[in-house]
């Protein structure tokens, strides 16, 4: 075990047995089995908390990475348009230049 989980357990076994009154090996086996069992379902309940969690973030990024490929196409877009423009602009010019052999 590490260091962080062995103070984080020792510290909250201690209150533990503040709360409750003494060692858990001391409890009769019918409360161990009713506590063992709310455990279970509180863990149930954050995992499911934590799976609906990362569900919403996953969608939200999903929304996000469309969100930035629609701006990259969109940027791309732009460019291409401004550099028709450009072209197209410049043209005649280009023209009249090759034209008079300049």
């Amino acid at each position: 075990m590490n260091q962080t989980f062995w103070d984080e357990n020792t510290k909250k076994y201690v209150a533990g047995q503040k709360e409750h009154g003494g060692n858990l090996w001391e409890r009769p086996l019918g409360y161990l089995i009713k506590a063992a069992r709310e455990e279970a379902i509180d863990q149930f309940n954050y995992l499911d908390a934590i799976e609906k969690q990362v569900a919403r973030l996953e969608r939200k990024v999903g929304e996000l990475e469309a969100q930035c490929l629609n701006t990259l196409n969109e940027n791309r877009r732009l460019k291409e348009e401004n550099h028709r423009m450009r072209c197209n602009a410049a043209g005649p010019a280009l023209v009249a230049t090759f034209e008079s052999g300049q």
